[in-house]
């Protein structure tokens, strides 16, 4: 084979290559949609847009930065307020529950005897709020503890005791004497004696006495030593986590006292 005829056979396929390739570029021309080229709209399009300025960036993270911290309060105040509102119902239903069982014990007090009812009580006012005890002779017929009974006539004495660990603050007590000297006038008092907390946090506890004229602030003394007072006012002074003082009271009319009309001033 000659030299001359392989030249003019590599020519010939170039141009049936060129032939070939020629209808696909004009293909490309005729296209009604942009090719991804330097030129095409799509590119130009990218290269027209810009990113946020560093400034941009700034201002947008203070004002995000705004938005939660104002959410963050919002929701802080509302746990707050949530837990003040828990925590009020809570001593609200926990005085309650208190002046319920000292009206079970006072409303089945009774008088021991025609010299001596032994039915005692008295407020004393020290700082800011008053201290009352009181002791009286009652059919109430609620056991101190699980493992022990009352008999059929118990003495039963309210009282505040000191708080060691918070100054000003009081545990109230209730106080339960088994035999109160009347089935065995020798008996060990100490030995038939209960006591235990039935609140804390208690600033102050208050008794009035209400004679059938007027009300007193001491019973048990003198010319009522022999008798029942008509009706008990009692006043529990509770103290919340936030240090404020919330007022709980009930007035107990007492069933074997003379019959009388209450009136309260």
């Amino acid at each position: 084979m000659s030299l001359g005829y392989k030249r003019r056979k590599t020519k010939s396929h170039r141009q049936e290559a060129k032939s070939r390739v020629r209808p696909l570029y004009s293909a490309f021309d005729n296209a009604d949609y942009p090719v991804l080229s330097p030129q095409s709209s799509a590119l130009r399009g990218l290269q027209g847009e810009r990113g946020f300025t560093l400034l941009e960036v700034l201002v947008a993270s203070t004002i995000l930065s705004l938005v939660l911290a104002a959410l963050y309060g919002v929701f802080s105040r509302t746990l707050a307020s949530q837990r003040l509102a828990e925590g009020r119902a809570g001593r609200s239903r926990s005085a309650r529950i208190v002046l319920l069982r000292l009206r079970e014990d006072l409303q089945a007090s009774l008088p021991l005897t025609k010299e001596n009812s032994r039915f005692a009580g008295e407020t004393r006012q020290r700082e800011a709020f008053p201290t009352g005890v009181l002791s009286f002779v009652s059919l109430a017929q609620t056991p101190v503890s699980s493992t022990s009974h009352e008999g059929d006539v118990n003495e039963i004495g309210y009282a505040l005791l000191p708080n060691p660990t918070v100054p000003g603050s009081y545990y109230l007590m209730r106080r339960v004497n088994l035999d109160p000297g009347i089935a065995d006038p020798a008996a060990d008092e100490a030995l038939n004696t209960a006591e235990y907390p039935l609140l804390s946090q208690v600033r102050g506890l208050r008794f009035r006495f209400f004679d059938g004229r007027i009300w007193r602030e001491e019973w048990g003394q003198d010319d009522t030593r022999n008798k029942l007072p008509r009706a008990v006012e009692a006043t529990l002074y509770l103290q919340d986590a936030q240090a404020a003082v919330a007022e709980f009271s009930t007035v107990i009319d007492l069933p074997l006292a003379t019959a009388g009309r209450l009136g309260v001033p």
